[in-house]
């Protein structure tokens, strides 16, 4: 496989994990921004069924969104497909792989060498390790996410009000980040792998995704503010 096939398998997953996160915070934002600002939610209630359908559609976009990056369906492309290309084509991660990206269309530089000596470069079981990532964050999604996208959101399956309200109900907030950290964690480190030989250590990175979903989130409700505030 061509970098330029991989790169396009890879950038697809990239974009539906940061739609994920965007839904989410975007969402778990303007509750807790209201809930703080009771003149904006003032505001914003004079007119509750743009409000109402914009809750909505996020709701919508982070459960179809979370359904597409763990479908199982070997010709859609998940994050499943993602990582058995990634088994399948061990040469991308060579250091031989590694030193083509490095010169591109130049001369071969004078570091090269150096650096490639401290570059790792995975074995098979080093690779595996993404799927059994991929596997830990399958089993939290099924546990109930997943339900809740083909039940409830994708099809009418449940329509009872309180069967759909116990599903929610065993949805974590915190389980919930913890598996789009998850996500992005394995894509982040999979980048660093094939483009700087760097070896994934899963779960020690921090990212700035919420901080900055919840400015811009927040930037945009204080149009919304009262000018006498």
């Amino acid at each position: 496989m061509e970098d330029a096939e991989f790169k396009k398998n890879f950038d697809l997953m990239d974009r539906e994990v940061l739609t994920a996160i965007e839904s989410f915070y975007t969402y778990i934002e303007i509750h807790n921004y209201l809930a703080s600002n009771k003149a904006i939610h003032e505001t914003l209630n004079q007119n509750p069924s743009f409000w109402k359908i914009t809750f909505h559609a996020l709701e919508i976009t982070f459960f179809i969104t979370l359904g597409r990056i763990f479908d199982d369906d070997p010709k859609s492309h998940s994050i499943h497909k993602l990582v058995n290309i990634c088994l399948q084509n061990p040469q991308l991660f060579s250091k031989e792989s590694l030193a083509k990206r490095r010169i591109g269309n130049g001369e071969k530089p004078e570091w090269l060498d150096n650096y490639l000596s401290g570059a790792f470069e995975p074995s098979a079981s080093d690779i595996r390790i993404f799927k059994k990532e991929v596997s830990k964050l399958k089993r939290v999604y099924n546990s109930v996410y997943g339900d809740i996208r083909d039940k409830v959101i994708a099809h009418t399956e449940f329509n009872d009000p309180i069967q759909i309200s116990q599903l929610f109900s065993r949805t974590q907030i915190g389980e919930i980040e913890k598996l789009l950290y998850g996500l992005y964690d394995l894509l982040h480190l999979l980048w660093e792998l094939l483009n700087n030989g760097r070896k994934p250590e899963f779960g020690i990175q921090t990212y700035d995704y919420k901080e900055r979903i919840s400015r811009t989130t927040q930037n945009v409700l204080n149009v919304f503010r009262p000018k006498n505030l």
